[in-house]
């Protein structure tokens, strides 16, 4: 059977070692142990050169500093559209808490209120604190400085108005003088009260106003009295007293109870014509002052008396 031939890694069929180059005679060293032989690379192996270890961080640093830079361009196109949400958020939030008429300014995540004021206000800024993504809401301040674009100046227009001739000044007319101012003088009363209550109880007294033993007022003592009403009235800050009194015939106690009752009759007709009763007082001494003997019918006469006094 033939001998199978070799394969060699340089492609080349060889038969029977026909090919084969003599290898070299290599002379060992002196001293050293000659090590086993060296094959020789194949004839299609190409040989690279391996990279230099001082390029690879340099490599990574320059990725590094590319990717930071296109990060920080993607951040900073960004950002107005994050405010833009931001502030669209915010002011529908405001709007579902039926606070309108507010404007929302974003400044990265901080929130700027304004044209709000007292309880909107307040509500505003707490449900902006509240809201995903803003760090921090805050009122306007009305005394920060606001940026004020320049009005636009217009030259003012010419003055092409004619100027009206004024009219010549009519002579001042004579103001009417003032009518006199008549004053008609107060006349105080020129009735003395003393004197005047004098002669109407004498008057009183002389009648014949009580029945014996009775309080009921004659017509007579109802004419006097009238008199006495018109002069109270004169006199209208004035308070009088009324006494009741009687002879000393009789129980010591009905002299008081008529004497009181007699006073006091006269009092009511006075209240009944308008006098204030806070002006009157009545009262019933019985037989404890007597002006005369009452031993004679005279003297006990004179002591059945009603007088009247001013006290202020």
């Amino acid at each position: 059977m033939p001998e199978v031939p070799d394969l060699k890694p340089g492609g080349f069929r060889q038969v029977a070692k026909s090919f084969e180059q003599p290898r070299a005679q290599i002379q060992p060293l002196a001293g050293k142990t000659p090590g086993p032989p060296v094959a020789p690379p194949p004839a299609h192996t190409t040989t690279r050169t391996p990279a230099s270890p001082n390029r690879i961080p340099l490599v990574i640093g320059v990725g590094i500093v590319l990717f930071g830079l296109l990060g920080a361009i993607t951040a900073w196109l960004a950002i107005p559209r994050i405010e833009d949400h931001l502030q669209g958020e915010a002011l529908e939030r405001l709007d579902e808490a039926g606070i309108s008429g507010a404007t929302v300014e974003l400044d990265g995540r901080t929130a700027t209120i304004s044209g709000l004021a007292g309880e909107d206000a307040a509500r505003a800024e707490e449900i902006l604190d509240a809201e995903w993504g803003i760090r921090d809401a805050r009122i306007a301040d009305d005394d920060d400085p606001q940026p004020v674009e320049p009005a636009e100046t217009v030259p003012p227009a010419p003055d092409t108005t004619v100027p009206a001739e004024e009219p010549e000044p009519e002579p001042d007319e004579p103001e009417p003088e003032p009518a006199p101012t008549t004053t008609v003088p107060v006349t105080e009363p020129e009735l003395d009260l003393d004197d005047e209550l004098a002669d109407l109880e004498v008057r009183f007294n002389d009648a014949a106003v009580f029945a014996p033993g009775s309080a009921d007022l004659s017509a007579d003592a109802e004419t006097i009295l009238d008199d006495l009403v018109g002069l109270l009235s004169d006199f209208p800050e004035t308070t009088i007293s009324i006494e009741g009194h009687t002879d000393a015939d009789g129980d010591v106690v009905d002299n008081l109870v008529l004497s009181q009752a007699r006073a006091d009759a006269v009092a009511s007709y006075l209240i009944d014509n308008d006098v204030e009763p806070e002006r009157l007082v009545a009262l019933g001494l019985g037989a404890n002052e007597p002006v005369a003997s009452n031993d004679t019918a005279d003297g006990r006469a004179q002591n059945r008396r009603t007088e009247f006094a001013a006290l202020r």
